[in-house]
């Protein structure tokens, strides 16, 4: 019995000691792989600001949104006091009734003209859907700014400091799921109503509209003539601010139920080629909007602009006159557009996206009290296949530019494209490459992904000895637990 004792005991103490040597070996692995990934360069963004969503130059989201905007708008132009107040004789000391508590529901009307004199109306518009949704470059997207929102440079994405939900008269808003408006929020740039949803190129947008109040001028809805102006400026952001611009002081005039809204736009020249340059453009007044058909309303109208069957010319892209999409902005908007490379957006050019393009309905108010602005129409599933190819994105090389990410963390996986494979044809000024006609070229340097780090695991795989040596010292302890005693340690007798 002794001589069976000392094997079983002989077995478990190299059993013991096999598994000792199994755990140490696991151990160098896992340290010598850990202490590999660590030393592993990953190629950082270079130090241009980045995404759209980022608190700084990052090539990922922000892990909140704003909660508020940074400037609050004013409801309304103050009028300058007209003088010192003259006191009753003697002073009253009763209040003369209740105080106004909103604002007026009616505009001041001319008894004997007519004509409504306006003091608070609102501008509001929601541009395009395609100034809602993702970007031809995955990783960005377009959005509106109040104010003027400048990235700083050629080839930037906008960050979070410097976008505002609200400037002086004007303010960004987004419809919420009930269908009513509210303060945008840097996150609710990259989601639909839901704030859950990300956008997409062709349908799923964000559904913001510009707001400018404190208009002032007049309103004779009987002849159908109205003139009202605004003080405010918004941009339009593409790409997530590789191409801006903005517009300023819209001015409506209606004569006789045919309307144009006016505005003076600006931005910054830039250049797909050379994304050094970044020039603040001369301003000029341009058309913004024809309105052919204008009701007026005693307290406001929605209008739905001119588009459809427009013709433009002078473009950087050939216009499409043919499908049920084809139309354009008015030519002097256009025109305006072009050497800020922008103008290819606002016109039919034959992409998939150009049903996005077409203005979205203006709703005049004549009070602070605004008329309900219209729901926006369900959008159907894409009708046609692309025409457009497909852009293979090219292998990384060297280390990749800032790129745009998605506000509230929306941000596309490494290597994919938006539904349908859309590719980057017309890409503004950033750092681009072109699409040539048969789909091949580079995609922007700014969707050159940076590829995740492996992790500590990986990158003390299967491949490492030391793994094999402590399997393998672990399977011997085994064997020495689980075989018959005599089978492998037999224990020499005492003479």
């Amino acid at each position: 019995m002794w001589r069976a004792d000392r094997r079983i005991l002989a077995r478990r103490g190299l059993a013991a000691g096999a598994a000792a040597l199994a755990l140490t070996c696991f151990g160098v692995a896992v340290g010598g792989g850990a202490g590999a990934v660590e030393a592993a360069p990953v190629a950082e963004p270079t130090s241009s600001p980045t995404s759209v969503p980022t608190t700084g130059p990052t090539t990922g989201p922000t892990t909140g949104p704003t909660t508020g905007p940074t400037v609050d708008p004013t409801t309304g132009p103050t009028d300058e006091p007209s003088g010192t107040p003259t006191p009753s004789d003697p002073p009253s000391t009763d209040p003369t009734g209740e105080p106004t508590t909103g604002p007026t529901e009616d505009p001041t009307e001319d008894p004997e003209s007519g004509v409504l004199e306006v003091s608070e109306a609102v501008f509001r518009w929601g541009v395009s859907n395609q100034s809602n949704a993702r970007s031809h470059n995955p990783v960005s997207i377009n959005f509106l700014a109040a104010g003027v929102a400048n990235p700083g440079g050629g080839g930037r994405q906008l960050r979070q400091d410097q976008w505002r939900a609200a400037q002086g008269n004007t303010e960004i808003q987004k419809r919420r799921p009930d269908g009513s408006y509210a303060r945008a929020t840097w996150k609710g740039l990259g989601t639909t109503a839901d704030g859950r949803t990300a956008i997409d190129m062709e349908r799923d947008f964000s559904d913001h509209h510009v707001v400018i109040r404190g208009g002032t001028g007049t309103v004779d809805p009987a002849s159908g003539d109205a003139e009202v102006a605004w003080k405010g400026t918004f941009t339009v952001v593409y790409y997530g601010g590789n191409t801006v611009f903005t517009i300023s002081d819209p001015r409506l005039v209606v004569e006789d139920g045919v309307g144009q809204v006016t505005a003076t736009m600006g931005g910054f020249y830039a250049d797909r080629n050379d994304t050094t340059r970044w020039q603040r453009a001369t301003q000029r007044n341009a058309v913004i909007a024809d309105l052919p058909d204008v009701d007026l309303g005693e307290l406001g109208t929605t209008v739905q602009p001119a588009y459809d069957g427009v013709r433009t010319s002078g473009g950087s892209e050939p216009q499409r006159t043919e499908g049920e999409d084809w139309g354009s902005f008015p030519q002097s908007f256009v025109k305006y557009l072009v050497p800020l490379n922008t103008d290819q957006f606002w016109y039919s050019t034959g992409l998939s996206t150009d049903s996005t393009k077409r203005p979205l309905p203006m709703t005049f108010s004549w009070t602070a009290r605004e008329v309900t602005p219209p729901q926006p129409t369900p959008t159907d599933e894409p009708s046609a296949t692309p025409s457009n190819p497909v852009v293979t994105p090219p292998p990384a090389a060297g280390t990749p530019v800032a790129g745009g990410a998605l506000p509230g963390g929306t941000a596309p996986v490494s290597g994919s494209q938006p539904a349908g494979g859309q590719p980057l044809v017309g890409v503004p000024a950033g750092a681009v490459g072109t699409a040539t006609a048969e789909g091949t070229g580079t995609l922007p340097a700014s969707t050159q992904l940076v590829a995740s780090a492996p992790s500590a695991g990986a990158a003390a795989g299967s491949g490492s000895p030391w793994w094999w040596a402590g399997g393998a010292a672990l399977l011997l302890s085994a064997l020495l637990l689980i075989l018959p005693g005599g089978v492998l340690l037999p224990v020499s007798r005492r003479h």
